[in-house]
């Protein structure tokens, strides 16, 4: 893989954390989780795509939990949530796009 393809995925990975930080009210706090676990899962050898999304969904829910211990003003989780997976389709469909055209070239 060429120095701007990577450059250019590793910069994609970072778009699902941004779009729960900018499209949830107090996304920003948990962004850095939903980067974290985007991070893990490339590393789940043998796992599913889907296996992969849960264990995503499941870190990033645990951060809202501990949020909304810590926080006055609570995080919907639901809305994190939803907005993750989305994210996380997004990341992953740009991701499959990208690796498409590699392989056409």
């Amino acid at each position: 893989m060429n120095a701007k393809l990577k450059g250019f995925l590793n910069g994609l990975k970072k778009v699902a954390p941004v779009l729960v930080a900018l499209m949830v009210p107090g996304g920003d706090k948990i962004a850095l989780e939903l980067q974290k676990g985007i991070a893990a899962a490339e590393k789940m050898p043998g796992a599913t795509g889907a296996e992969k999304k849960a264990h995503v969904i499941a870190l990033v829910g645990a951060a809202v939990d501990a949020e909304n211990l810590r926080l006055r003003k609570k995080l919907d989780k639901a809305a994190v949530l939803e907005t993750a997976d989305a994210a996380i389709d997004t990341v992953v469909g740009v991701l499959k796009v990208a690796a498409k055209a590699k392989a056409a070239q």
